[in-house]
């Protein structure tokens, strides 16, 4: 059911007229409570303002010395053992004290009872109570517990903490452990009971902290400023405040010179020390807190009320007393003055309500109805009537405008920011910008690299709707900025980032270097408008240059009209800025990638141009698949797929950067940074002097020197034969037998003397390995070949992959880091490489996983790692480093692993291999897909489409293109 529908000016009038009475009816009731009820929220108020004041100033005499003193729990104080130590940091106490003016002293307790007390003589107290030299700013105890008693030394020291006066030694009682601040060890500080200073005789409480070695930081902090804050925030001069503990001991009063005058013993004064009949009545009678109180004394009527302050395990009690006549004469006073505004409100606001709803009703109805129409974009109906008054005048005619450049705005935007072709951006710039400004000539100026010159980037001339808009593109030159040549106006505007009007003539064009662009406008001159085109910095892209061949500049661009050009060509830059920039940024993550993967390359003089190579491979068996319509008839990719498997493949052993050379270029066995074959051979000469010397020794002490010449002879020779099969045995092979290995471990049964320490001058990490067993004593005889336990480099926690489990890799990880046995990397059967050194290299998958991983990808982007960490999976889930199955995988990566593959097989710059032919490499390709390790259906099509004879012909070495029957493996 629908509500019936009233005129605006009824809702106008009745709602004003409503609205007075009803304010004049509360405003009077108001008026009326607030005599009886004003002073009681002022009583409240002026009991909490003070309250947050009081706990203000509270914090800020609490708050930096309990940071101070939690601070002073881990100074190098705390460990001091003895007295000198404990007074060299007596600096860092003084300069805490000085900070805090609130401090009556600082004390560092210790465990064993011993102390050290700071005490500064803030308020003058000094010569009397200690009998020191007037100059003494500084007291200061060490304190030492035997099993009898304390034994004190004082200390007196100016503020520059120069001993003012001999030391005082005297023995006290004094026991800090028994002190009720003395407190456990704890994360924060405590804060005590406030409670009497004995010297000062004032009020105060102690904050004390304790390490977890049990010393005790305690800080005095005197609250004599809270009498002085209440003093200072009185209301009125009537008005009674005190501040008092739970026990009603008497913490602060505003009245400071009689709270001073007390005459206290040992404790905190009390209410009836305070001798104040309000508060004595009060307090012997009992109230409720936190409600009003009314109480008569000597004639007069008093309001107050009292609140807790919570300052944690100690409570305060404010107590605020109000003389109600001072309370009253405020509540009378606003009560008149509430009345007298109503009352003329009232009066004014009656006969106006009615004519102003008529005035206001019936354009704002046609103000209604054309904010409806612009809801339904709709741009074309018009208003022909307008209002009396001026603003809803100048309104329709501010909404009319409004539906039309909304209309072409929109339509301009709508276009232009669907375009994602840059080149076709600026054909749209151009086009809708003319148009929407009704402009017979538009050209669009891009600043050049040195922002010296204007380079035209397109131009159009409107002839008419028959000829339609001509290209004046190819005719128009670059506008200089500088030098006689420039046109000042264009390079002022672009200098200020402002829109400039402007007239030229054919004459003056000619001589800006545009000398055929005014033939086809047939005129002598033209109206220009030069519109900067600013990016978001506020830098300048160029310009828009719009030109009208009419006398009358006014009938077309009218004021409006410019300011609206103006908005259009913020919208224009920014778009063509964002296209630029879109451009730039795909341009340089292109040249980051190649640069990554081209410094993976250069990295290893053995694997140059790998990286390079495998993106071609990979992308011409995507685009054969694409060009498949039977088994791969569903394979299609887009532009975004495109550059998601450019960007994969560049970046598909991105890892390696984590790989050291020395493992991947390994062209022997014992090589590491160098080839200690090089040591082997040294001890081999070794063992050959030493024969050579045996063999003169006996011959001088009469031996038979024919036959010890024999035996020579055939020990060298035996030497010699045995060092050449050392060293073939560190060359990598396909295979090496058990009796070479045999072989192996009797000839490191040889021994030879070594004479010199091999653990001075060495590095430190080495030297760490050796300690692993006590040094023997030289000279010690040595197997000529061994696996020593410095051979073995532990695997530490910074060398395992964080978070692997994440991203479910399956690899078993080795023992050790690295393995340098010498026997046991001679004894590699297969290659140069030990299980640890190839976990290693195979583990630059696992890299590029991880740091393809953290990349913020755009939405297209997001299979990247995906396709690249993929190249070393197989079909048949034996792969690493996930152990994926065909189904698993992207077709996308497993071309990939088609293309590293063939690629490393007829690479022809691998130390440990021969670079295969073709036939050889895809025999061998032809294998593995037999096994399952390579997809059946890439592989054919691999053969099929002649996707490896194109990257034979454009990569491989003619040598290694021969003849291939694919009809054997298909």
């Amino acid at each position: 059911m629908h509500k019936k529908r009233v005129p605006i000016h009824i809702h106008i009038s009745t709602l004003f007229i409503g609205l007075f009475l009803l304010f004049a009816v509360i405003t009077g009731w108001f008026n009326h409570q607030q005599t009886t009820e004003i002073f009681t929220l002022a009583a409240e108020d002026g009991v909490a303002e003070l309250s947050q004041d009081i706990k203000q100033e509270f914090s800020i005499a609490f708050l930096p010395v309990a940071t101070a003193v939690g601070f002073l729990t881990q100074a190098e104080v705390t460990r001091a053992q003895t007295e000198s130590a404990r007074l060299s940091h007596l600096g860092l106490l003084a300069d805490i004290i000085k900070k805090h003016p609130q401090l009556d002293s600082l004390q560092v307790a210790y465990a064993d009872g011993a102390s050290l007390i700071v005490r500064h003589n803030g308020m003058g107290q000094f010569q009397q109570r200690f009998g020191s030299a007037a100059q003494t700013h500084f007291v200061v105890d060490h304190i030492e517990q035997d099993e009898q008693q304390a034994r004190v030394t004082r200390y007196f020291f100016d503020t520059n903490l120069t001993e003012t006066q001999a030391p005082e030694r005297f023995n006290s009682d004094y026991d800090a452990r028994e002190r009720p601040w003395y407190v456990p060890p704890s994360a924060k500080a405590t804060l005590s009971k406030p409670y009497l200073f004995y010297f000062l005789q004032q009020v105060g409480v102690t904050i004390s902290q304790a390490n977890q070695q049990g010393v005790v930081i305690a800080a005095n902090v005197t609250l004599s400023h809270l009498s002085e804050l209440l003093a200072r925030v009185q209301p009125f001069p009537s008005t009674e405040l005190l501040l008092t503990t739970a026990q009603a001991e008497v913490v602060a009063y505003h009245n400071i010179a009689l709270k001073n005058n007390l005459v206290l013993n040992a404790n905190l004064p009390t209410i009836a020390d305070l001798k104040v009949p309000l508060f004595a009545e009060l307090f012997t009678t009992g109230h409720q807190v936190d409600e009003l109180i009314r109480q008569k004394v000597a004639d007069k009527q008093w309001i107050g009320k009292s609140t807790w302050l919570d300052m944690g395990e100690y409570p305060l009690l404010l107590t605020v007393f109000f003389l109600e006549q001072e309370l009253l004469q405020r509540a009378n006073t606003i009560r008149q003055h509430n009345q007298l505004l109503n009352l003329a409100l009232l009066v004014m606001a009656l006969p106006l309500i009615w004519w102003t709803a008529q005035r206001i009703a019936v354009p704002i109805q046609r103000l209604a109805q054309q904010a409806d129409r612009i809801s339904h974009f709709d741009f074309a109906a018009e208003v022909s009537e307008s209002s009396r008054i001026k603003e809803i005048a100048d309104l329709q005619q501010s909404m009319q405008l409004m539906k039309r450049t909304i209309g072409h705005y929109n339509t301009m935007i709508t276009a232009i920011s669907a375009e994602k072709d840059f080149e076709k951006l600026m054909q749209l710039v151009v086009s809708r910008t003319r148009e929407v400004s009704r402009a017979q000539f538009a050209s669009l100026y891009l600043l050049d690299e040195n922002s010296q010159r204007l380079q035209v980037s397109l131009s159009q001339l409107y002839l008419n709707e028959q000829q339609g808009c001509l290209d004046l593109t190819e005719l128009l030159l670059p506008i200089a900025l500088t030098g006689e040549q420039q046109i000042p106006e264009i390079s002022q505007a672009i200098k200020a980032n402002t829109m400039r009007l402007f007239r030229v003539s054919k004459v003056q064009l000619a001589s800006y270097a545009l000398p055929d662009a005014l033939d086809f406008l047939q005129q002598d001159t033209i109206e220009l408008v030069c519109v900067p085109l600013v990016e978001r910095g506020g830098s300048t892209l160029g310009v828009l240059l719009l030109g009208l061949a009419q006398d009358d500049l006014t009938q077309h661009f009218q004021q409006h009209w410019l300011s609206f050009i103006e908005a259009i060509s913020g919208f224009s830059g920014l778009s063509l800025e964002n296209r630029q920039l879109i451009q730039q940024q795909k341009a340089l993550l292109e040249s980051v990638i190649q640069l990554i993967a081209s410094a993976i390359d250069a990295k290893s003089p053995y694997t140059a141009g790998h990286c390079q190579r495998v993106p071609e491979l990979t992308k011409m068996l995507a685009q054969a698949a694409c060009d498949n319509q039977t088994s791969f008839k569903d394979f299609q990719l887009s532009e975004a797929q495109w550059e998601e498997l450019h960007f994969a493949s560049w970046l598909h052993d991105c890892g390696k950067v984590t790989t050291p050379e020395y493992v991947v270029d390994k062209a022997t066995k014992l090589e590491t940074l160098y080839d200690r074959i090089h040591e082997i051979r040294m001890r081999f000469e070794v063992l050959k002097r030493d024969a050579e010397i045996t063999c003169l020794k006996a011959m001088l002490q009469g031996g038979d020197a024919t036959a010890l010449q024999q035996q020579l002879t055939h020990t060298l020779t035996q030497l010699d034969e045995d060092f050449v099969f050392v060293a073939e045995c560190n060359l990598g092979g396909e295979f090496m037998a058990a009796d070479k290995i045999e072989r192996l471990q009797h000839i490191a049964e040889k021994r030879w003397l070594r004479t010199l320490s091999d653990r001075i001058g060495i590095s430190w990490e080495e030297a760490a390995r050796k300690s692993r067993q006590p040094e023997p004593q030289l000279p010690v005889s040595e197997p000529l070949l061994a696996d020593k336990p410095e051979h073995i480099i532990e695997r530490t926690a910074s060398d395992n992959l964080d978070n692997a489990d994440r991203y479910g890799f399956q690899m078993t990880v080795p023992q050790y880091k690295y393995q340098r046995g010498e026997l046991v990397n001679l004894s590699i059967t297969r290659g140069t490489l030990t299980e640890e050194e190839r976990y290693k290299i195979n583990e630059h998958i696992m890299q590029t996983i991880i740091m393809l991983e953290q990349l913020p990808y755009p939405k297209h982007l997001r299979n990247v790692p995906i396709i690249a960490g993929g190249h070393h999976e197989k079909m048949d889930g034996t792969g690493y480093p996930r152990r994926l199955q065909q189904e698993q995988m992207p077709l996308t990566a497993r071309m990939m692993a088609i293309a590293d593959i063939f690629e490393a097989l007829t690479a022809a710059d691998r130390p440990y291999k021969k670079a295969k032919t073709l036939s050889e490499a895809i025999k061998i390709m032809s294998f593995m897909q037999k096994e399952q390790h390579i997809d059946g259906e890439l592989f054919r099509l691999f053969l099929t489409s002649g996707v490896y004879k194109d990257y034979a012909e454009k990569f491989l070495h003619p040598s290694q293109i021969d003849e291939v029957s694919i009809a054997d493996y298909l």
